[in-house]
């Protein structure tokens, strides 16, 4: 049979990785949630423009943001497990001043973590990756886990709407 194909794995270490209880860091408005997030998009985008690959993987919300760092376009594939968190903050409507607060946290300025990740008044962290596979692929690139799952996030999921 066939060899294998040759397969490298990257592995991002950090402190703020290390620091935490459970996979997932909670709760989800705490600031050093946030920058753990930033931080792991950072560190994909990074990947992804030292790497160079033919397309990124992108599982759910937790690394969508990583398109608003990377420096050089590549097709994306958004694989959707659990849609109904989305990486949203809905304690309270967005504005400037969390968009500034934001913008300290992910490292981008306040105007565009306000164009490209409010929503209907909440931060999302899916919407960048859902935004930029509509503008740079016509909206391919977005699948769920089941035809079934994919139907309900469409129509329940306002960021998903018009896929």
């Amino acid at each position: 049979g066939e060899a294998p194909p040759d397969i490298t794995y990257y592995m991002v270490d950090h402190p703020l990785f290390r620091e935490r209880e459970e996979i997932y860091p909670a709760p989800q408005t705490s600031r050093g949630t946030l920058e753990f997030y930033a931080l792991w998009c950072q560190a994909v985008a990074r990947i992804i423009d030292y790497v160079q690959p033919d397309a990124f993987h992108c599982p759910d919300f937790h690394a969508a943001m990583a398109v608003m760092y990377i420096e050089r376009p590549l097709p994306v594939i958004v694989v959707l497990h659990n849609a109904e968190y989305q990486g949203a903050i809905s304690t309270q409507h967005m504005g400037r001043r969390e968009a500034r607060h934001l913008g300290e946290v992910f490292n981008l300025p306040a105007a565009r973590i306000a164009r490209e990740t409010f929503l209907e008044g909440k931060f999302c962290m899916l919407k960048p990756v859902v935004d930029y596979v509509r503008r740079r692929q016509r909206g391919y690139g977005i699948c769920a886990v089941s035809r079934n799952y994919a139907l309900e996030a469409s129509q329940k999921h306002s960021v998903l709407w018009g896929l």
